[in-house]
């Protein structure tokens, strides 16, 4: 069988985490990965400013049987830019997988208390994160403030080593994603489900079009 090649454009470096996302979404599809590419631009002299350029730059560096596109939903409804997407998308390849959390992908990383207390750096912490029930994370207005605040909680420093502290939170919170190894709790969230749903469409057509041409 040959596995899947991938790759994840995003809307920036931070939203790396992202990764873990998807191969966490495509172990749970029973996929085998053969390669996973970061549509990465930094090196461009000039690099793709709209979304279907960038779309088409990723496809020509990164070739890929299936394309993760990300955007985070921010003031728009998600519909939206799962619209933004299919028609930056359309022409380019067959296959994508739009990815539109509510406001930001942090929001997604706010349901591992351990791997937060972990990237903390104070792994046994006994501080109360209240951290919010999946259910509400699409409420709230900031989720990388809110994941911030919550790992600074987690050092249990105060004063100047906590301010020291807070110029490391860009490494804390990818280790976040670094350590979540389950994403099932975020089911039931209607971002995530709806992630899910348009990977298991993605895949079937895929997997058809694959078996039809005799290559998987």
């Amino acid at each position: 069988m040959i596995g899947l090649r991938y790759t994840l454009l995003a809307d920036g470096t931070s939203d790396r985490a992202l990764e873990q996302v998807v191969s966490w979404a495509l172990r749970r599809a029973g996929e085998r990965v053969e390669q996973a590419s970061w549509a990465d631009f930094s090196f461009a002299v000039t690099p793709p400013r709209t979304l279907r350029d960038r779309v088409r730059e990723a496809i020509r560096l990164y070739p890929c049987d299936l394309l993760f596109v990300h955007r985070d939903a921010e003031a728009l409804p998600r519909a939206d830019r799962r619209d933004e997407i299919r028609d930056a998308v359309a022409s380019a390849c067959d296959y994508y997988v739009p990815i539109v959390p509510v406001r930001m992908t942090e929001a997604w990383l706010l349901h591992d208390e351990a791997a937060i207390r972990q990237a903390s750096g104070n792994p046994s912490g006994s501080a109360e994160l209240n951290l919010p029930a999946a259910s509400a994370i699409e409420r709230i207005a900031d989720p990388k403030s809110v994941l911030s605040e919550t790992l600074l909680s987690a050092t249990e420093l105060t004063g100047r080593r906590r301010d020291r502290k807070r110029r490391e939170l860009p490494k804390m919170r990818r280790r976040v994603a670094d350590l979540i190894d389950d994403f099932g709790p975020l089911v039931g969230v209607p971002a995530f489900d709806s992630f899910l749903a348009d990977l298991a469409e993605a895949l079937e057509g895929l997997g058809a079009a694959a078996q039809a041409g005799g290559l998987r």
